[in-house]
């Protein structure tokens, strides 16, 4: 297969959903003879953090001189940026060449009488088979969805399991509490493989240690109060840890602890064998790139991309725009999708936004913007509450009212972003 024709025969199973469990990616990983096996692979869970964790650990290991590869969904800009090799997106021929083999063997198992792989197992398997083989290689893996039965926990014996912020998300299937959350979550703890854990809520630690002890999993926990953030610095988050200052790339309080974890995971891994420096800790936290978190836009007035879709990271984003903005005229771009969590999204930015700019994408699974818009009207009843059911037309909104002290922010889930972004290239003029 050619690259289009790869990305054809993933939309031709992209009916398939997503199917909770590791039995299928368990037989296409025997299939494909196990690829996984070959690598060297940190596993990261987390409800909220997962894609800055695995963008502070690729640029810290680069710095140090290790090859690193990832696999990470959504992309926010372009599909091929799923597939980070050296923190960069595959090329197109050999995506295709690794799709090609997965296909393959997906397709052996059909014929076998096994359930075929979905999307997101493939893709999976795809990165895999993209990831340079030897030493000096470490594959960052984020779980898409929770832990225990997310496709990712077919990976028997990683290097270090991580487990960034837990809250309340994706509560249909991985339980209505923040324990049975946690529990879900923590299933990727492996028996004798390190666990480093950022601070969590008093249920979720407890999972955590519990899970980890039955595994004598050796248990690091970031230190919360071992943390300041110092906000913004000459464009760069700026920070403490233990007491030595540092600053990284990605903006936002919250990048602090996300930094400082990264930290704490190379404490681990130095363990480990790995060799990193401080000066290669410190390099790789200002070379850290990852679009659409708490991302300014160059232009000249301020406007930022975030990727807050549940609320825990709306949240953590109505602070940071107290902290950057505290008298600024916050006005909110915003798109829900129908399975999150809108009403408790909308009730943290009630009285924080002074306008929310309502917009929906052409999904099916994106919130219809009048229903959207009426929910709003009751959660956030602080808020101006302005329809733009296409995001061309909140683009041209926003450029046609801004005025002084207006700062913008386009929000609510990572899907809409990259288009955000081009309508706003387009109508650069604005800002």
């Amino acid at each position: 297969m050619n690259y289009s024709e790869a990305r054809a025969y993933l939309d031709q199973h992209s009916w398939r959903g997503s199917v909770y469990g590791i039995d299928t990616m368990t037989h296409l990983t025997a299939y494909l003879d196990h690829p996984d096996r070959q690598l060297q692979i940190i596993h990261i869970a987390g409800t909220n953090g997962k894609g800055s964790t695995v963008a502070h650990l690729a640029a810290i290991l680069e710095a140090a001189g290790y090859t690193t590869a990832s696999y990470t969904s959504p992309e926010v800009r372009t599909y091929l940026d799923r597939f980070m090799v050296c923190r960069q997106p595959v090329e197109a021929e050999a995506f295709a060449q690794a799709l090609t083999q997965v296909a393959q063997a997906a397709d052996r198992m059909a014929e076998d009488g096994l359930p075929h792989p979905t999307v997101f197992e493939m893709e999976l398997a795809a990165a895999w088979l993209l990831a340079p083989v030897g030493p000096r290689t470490v594959f960052l893996m984020e779980t898409g969805l929770g832990g225990q039965m997310d496709a990712t926990n077919v990976v028997e014996k990683p290097i270090l399991t991580v487990l960034t912020a837990i809250g309340m998300d994706h509560q249909a299937l991985l339980g209505q509490t923040l324990t049975a959350i946690a529990e879900a979550k923590a299933g990727i703890i492996k028996p004798g493989v390190p666990v480093v854990s950022w601070p969590q809520a008093a249920t979720a630690a407890e999972v955590i240690r519990t899970r980890a002890a039955a595994n004598r999993a050796p248990l690091y926990v970031l230190d919360p109060t071992a943390v300041k953030a110092l906000g913004p610095v000459d464009g760069r988050e700026a920070f403490s840890y233990r007491g030595e200052p540092y600053q990284t790339a990605l903006l936002g309080l919250h990048q602090a602890t996300n930094a400082a974890g990264a930290l704490l995971c190379v404490e681990v891994l130095r363990d480990l064998g790995y060799i990193i420096s401080e000066k290669d800790c410190r390099q790789g936290l200002l070379a850290t790139s990852w679009p659409a978190r708490m991302e300014r836009l160059p232009f000249s007035r301020p406007l930022y991309l975030d990727g807050a879709h549940n609320p825990p990271a709306m949240a953590v984003l109505v602070d940071n725009m107290d902290h950057i903005a505290p008298q600024g005229r916050w006005r909110v771009v915003l798109h829900i999708f129908k399975d999150k969590d809108a009403a408790g999204m909308l009730a943290l930015l009630n009285g924080r936004a002074d306008e929310l700019i309502i917009t929906e994408i052409n999904t099916d699974r994106s919130m219809p913007a009048q229903d959207l818009a009426t929910l709003a009207e009751t959660r956030a009843p602080a808020c101006q509450v302005t329809l733009k059911p296409r995001l061309e037309e909140a683009i041209r909104y926003i450029k046609s009212s801004a005025r002084d002290n207006d700062y913008f922010i386009i929000c609510g889930s990572l899907s809409h972003l990259e288009a955000a972004r081009q309508c706003l290239l387009e109508e650069s003029e604005m800002l």
